[in-house]
């Protein structure tokens, strides 16, 4: 686990505020939390965390269940850059490109399923103090998408390489090719669901409605502009 950063020691209990997918989930890590003396438990809820509960609670860790719908949404909502709370991701799958996208979204800690309640309380104790709790592999893929973007030339190569994951860039490719969604997720291994997911978040990043905005973009980012013949599907 790769921590980045440099520690300060805390001056006073650390706030925590959970919020999981269950009253189970919750309990449980409350319990984790609750045997540590320099750490509070000053709320949450099994659900989404509202703006107003947040608010309440004032914490200053976010402890966020991964299996929440729009877990990643939640962290560009509640991870104001510099500033409190920090958001802390738990029970993730363990999938690298969905972790770098979860830090690209402000999380400062993600966990996957296997993590121990000592990483847990380790991994708190290393986000309030400044720090970034990820697995190795995701800070190595962090900087290769940093030296990408370093060694970009054209302005819009380097937005894309900024903005689009691994996986992303992945789906860009196959859909500028005139792959449809199922056929770009045959291509990946993976799901028509999940491709379909992954244009959410591709057209969100890079401002466009729809296809034909998307492979307007990339033409202009690879070719310059130059028109390129392909096949849009829906």
């Amino acid at each position: 686990m790769a921590r980045l950063g440099t520690p300060t020691a805390p001056a006073s209990p650390i706030r925590i505020a959970i919020f999981g997918d269950s009253s189970l989930f919750f309990e449980g890590l409350r319990q984790m939390v609750a045997v540590e003396p320099s750490m509070v438990v000053a709320g949450g809820a099994d659900g989404v965390p509202s703006r107003s509960l947040v608010a309440e609670t004032a914490p200053d860790i976010l402890v966020i269940d991964a299996r929440i719908d729009d877990a990643l949404t939640l962290c560009r909502e509640f991870a104001p850059a510099g500033g409190h709370p920090r958001v802390i991701l738990v029970a993730a799958e363990g999938d690298l490109d969905w972790t770098v996208r979860a830090v690209e979204a402000g999380a400062r800690g993600v966990l996957d399923k296997a993590a121990t309640a000592a990483e847990l309380l380790s991994a708190i104790r290393a986000v309030h103090a400044g720090q970034i709790w990820v697995r190795h592999q995701v800070v190595a893929r962090i900087v290769e998408q940093f030296v990408l973007l370093m060694k970009a030339k054209d302005p819009e190569q380097v937005l894309l390489a900024q903005r689009l994951s691994a996986r992303e860039r992945e789906v860009v490719r196959h859909v500028v090719e005139g792959l449809s969604n199922q056929e770009v997720a045959d291509q990946l291994g993976s799901t028509e669901a999940t491709v379909k997911a992954h244009l959410t978040h591709i057209f969100q990043k890079l401002e466009v409605r729809d296809r034909a905005q998307l492979v307007a973009r990339y033409h202009h980012a690879v070719h310059r502009g130059a028109p390129v013949p392909v096949r849009l599907t829906t």
